[in-house]
Order: structure tokens, then sequence, then C-alpha cells
């Protein structure tokens, strides 16, 4: 099934517009959303928009989704992703500090200029401490502090999970 059918499906009545590169935005009668190819982003809208999200998530073969936001958007992403049945995983604040990214870039430079310093003396030490410190930033530092930030979000995003309490079809409200 193809994206677009998906989602007229998903969005019944809704206007939806190719952008470009897989690229759509769906217009509601509540509000609209982009979808980037990857994932939804610019929710505005109301229940009709994050109920046709989750299903359309479900749909494309997915079996969980991740939402980062404001509350009301994480909790109404939660509520609807438990009705179509598809876990959300809330974020809060995954975006990696540039004051942190630029200390460990210092830090490193620091550690490869005295590296390189003993082994090809003080003349070369500069600019090979320089080169050495931005290739492992590049290579090594920056994946590592993404994943640091994305694990501390999911941590921070934890206090929503199993907010919403299961009411129809749970055990509980059935009599022995």
């Amino acid at each position: 099934m193809k994206t677009k059918d998906i989602f007229e499906k998903n969005f019944p009545g809704a206007e939806i517009e190719w952008i470009g590169l897989g690229s759509y935005r769906i217009n509601t009668r509540t509000g609209f959303i982009e979808y980037d190819g990857k994932k939804f982003t610019h929710p505005v809208g109301g229940a009709d928009l994050y109920r046709g999200i989750a299903q359309s998530m479900k749909d494309m073969g997915y079996t969980s989704m991740t939402v980062d936001g404001s509350e009301q958007h994480i909790v109404a992403s939660m509520a609807a992703g438990a009705e179509v049945g598809i876990d959300v995983i809330p974020e809060i604040g995954k975006k990696t500090s540039g004051c942190l990214t630029l200390l460990s870039w210092f830090v490193m430079f620091a550690v490869c200029k005295a590296i390189a310093g003993v082994w090809l003396g003080d003349a070369e030490s500069s600019f090979a401490g320089f080169a050495a410190a931005t290739v492992l930033m590049v290579f090594w530092g920056g994946p590592i502090l993404d994943k640091r930030a994305e694990r501390e979000a999911r941590l921070r995003g934890q206090i929503y999970r199993n907010t919403l309490p299961d009411v129809h079809g749970h055990q509980r409200f059935y009599e022995p």
C-alpha cells in the first residue's frame, strides 16, 4: 500500500498535498501535520489527527513510535497509540547541548595536542592535535554525545509511561 493511500484511509476527508521527496502535508478539519518520509512533524490539531498518525504508523508496519514535545502532545499521542494498539515512547529534550559538544572538542584537542607533541615535537603538534580532535569529534564524539542525549531524553520521558489507565477490557473490571 502506498503512503498516500495509507493517509487517505486514516485521515478521512483530509486534503493530502505531496510536497516532494516523499514528504506530505495533511490538512484535516481540525488541523494539519507534515510527514517527511520518516516521521510526522509539526502536529496541530485534535483527536482525529493523533488517531490518524498512530493508525498510519501501524499500517506502515511500525510497532512503536517515539514522540517528543509538550505534555499535551505526548499524552494525546499516547492515548491514540493505546486506542490503535501501538506502543508510544515519550522523549523529552533530545537535543545535544552545543556547549557540551564544544567543551568535549576542547578536551579532545588538549589530549591530542599533548600526544602529538610527544610524538612529533612541538612544531607540528598544534595542527596534528587540531586535526586529530576534529576527526575524533566527528566520527567518535558526536555519535556518543547523540546516543547519550537520546538515552537521557528517554529517561526523562519515562514519567509519562503507563499514565493512562486501562479501563475498557481490563481484567479488574470483570466480576469472577
